[in-house]
């Protein structure tokens, strides 16, 4: 995600994928200074590069002083001073990565930046609600009671605090091997589990190749969803969409965890995947809407007991 940072004070703008400049109480970038127009410039994500725009302001658009032809768009990079209707006490652009999902708190102005698709709040050490790309494309909130539609600017709450949703206009690009883009569907989830259950290790592979080695606390967690899955693979009167759920609280009590230790489990196992660059890593983990119960999103598991 780009990143502005003002000339004066310390003051920082994450950028969404279109950022409206101006005098306008709807602008991202909202300036008083007069000198500025109601609706000034803009700055906008191609797919290649983050651009800037002048649109027809009275008095101009300056990058590093020099002053933009109005309806020009011209590619900015980090390092780049622009200023607003002067050429002075702008905006130094540190930082030009490709948009990504953000969240900014009502009450403190705080602004949470998700990583590689998956955004959680309140914190990563509190993920309460997590937001990500569903199957369809749209974007979904998550938490421990089911899932709901987002939207770009929508608003969501989180543990008594409102905060409004940007989402990117295009999908950063996934991890590649070859040209095919890594799907969740396309991996293996490898056990290898020993004698008294106190060590797990998974290997994740796609095809012959490592994509991923774990050795981590939600590996169990992740173990007893697969053992739930291929138990019901044995059973051929339960149709695909009903394999592999567990009860919440059964799940709980069957890890000796409570629920936010359990939303952490799920939030450390999806971003691994995710930090892979996995296309529906957040579906690595599946919740089924109101009866709260969670299943693993893929039957493609092997177990090996030592």
């Amino acid at each position: 995600m780009a990143i502005l940072r003002s000339s004066i004070g310390n003051h920082t703008l994450h950028l969404p994928s279109r950022c409206l400049v101006g005098r306008s109480p709807h602008s991202d970038l909202a300036l008083t200074d007069e000198r500025v127009s109601w609706e000034h410039a803009r700055l906008s994500w191609t797919g290649r590069a983050w651009e800037l725009r002048d649109l027809a302001s009275s008095n101009g658009t300056f990058i590093d002083g020099q002053r933009l032809s109005q309806g020009r768009a011209v590619d900015i990079h980090a390092g780049m001073a622009l200023s607003f209707g002067h050429a002075r006490d702008g905006w130094l652009v540190e930082t030009v990565d490709p948009p990504t999902i953000s969240a900014r708190a009502d009450d403190n102005g705080e602004v949470r930046v998700g990583e590689d698709g998956l955004l959680v709040l309140p914190s990563d050490n509190q993920p309460l609600l997590t937001i990500y790309r569903d199957l369809r494309g749209g974007w979904v909130a998550e938490n421990h009671a089911g899932t709901l539609e987002v939207s770009d600017m929508g608003r969501v709450e989180c543990a008594g605090r409102q905060w409004r949703v940007r989402l990117p206009d295009i999908a950063v690009s996934t991890l590649t091997m070859g040209k095919r883009a890594v799907m969740l569907q396309d991996l293996t989830f490898r056990f290898d589990v020993s004698k008294d259950e106190e060590q797990i290790a998974l290997d994740i592979l796609l095809e012959h190749d490592l994509l991923a080695h774990a050795e981590s606390v939600y590996n169990y967690l992740l173990l007893t969803l697969a053992r739930q899955r291929l138990a019901d693979l044995e059973l051929p009167e339960v149709l695909d969409s009903d394999r592999g759920w567990i009860y919440r609280d059964d799940l709980c009590r069957m890890l000796l965890l409570d629920n936010d230790q359990l939303n952490m489990h799920v939030f450390r196992a999806r971003k691994l995947l995710s930090g892979k660059g996995v296309s529906g890593a957040a579906h690595l983990v599946e919740r089924r809407p109101l009866t709260h119960q969670l299943r693993l999103g893929t039957s493609r598991v092997e177990i090996a007991q030592a």
